[in-house]
């Protein structure tokens, strides 16, 4: 199965991006974009994730736009257009990366790794809010996501550790 790398939209996503690159071949991986902002960027997505309610209609209306097919919505509901739930129970408290690391483990990814999502400093899409405020969840259920997932940067990569070619490949 693929590296799933599930895509931010903090201020280190391109550096996360091009580290990560120098690690993986084309097509190696899947994409799962953390909310709408990140959705809005133009690849070829496998999932989208998002933990705001009224992101969902956006994100089907964007997806309609420019014609992206394909991908499956991850929220904490069943709503219309929603193809796999992460209960709130199990997610309360995180961002929308945390709830696509969680449907990442449940779709069976074994190497999922975080790139613009170091859960710490501004959140550029919500201004006045930090990123620190979801680290209690992410350190909450560290045991469930240290055998699989790995960050590019910031809290998460201190939380969970980098990636590594050799871990990439094992």
């Amino acid at each position: 199965m693929n590296t799933l790398v599930i895509l931010g939209t903090a201020p280190c996503i391109e550096e996360d991006i091009t580290n990560l690159s120098a690690m993986t071949k084309e097509g190696d991986c899947d994409l799962m974009a953390a909310g709408l902002d990140s959705f809005k960027r133009p690849v070829p997505w496998k999932y989208v994730a998002s933990g705001h309610y009224e992101d969902l209609s956006l994100i089907n209306s964007y997806a309609g736009l420019h014609g992206l097919k394909g991908y499956k919505l991850i929220h904490y509901q069943l709503r219309v257009g929603v193809d796999i739930v992460v209960s709130l129970d199990v997610w309360e408290g995180g961002s929308s990366a945390l709830l696509g690391v969680i449907a990442g483990i449940r779709e069976g990814y074994k190497k999922i790794v975080l790139c613009g999502c170091p859960m710490e400093g501004a959140n550029p899409g919500h201004p006045g809010a930090d990123y620190s405020m979801f680290q209690g969840k992410w350190t909450e259920s560290v045991s469930l996501l240290c055998n699989y997932v790995r960050s590019m940067s910031g809290f998460t990569m201190k939380l969970l550790g980098a990636p590594t070619e050799e871990w990439l490949n094992e």
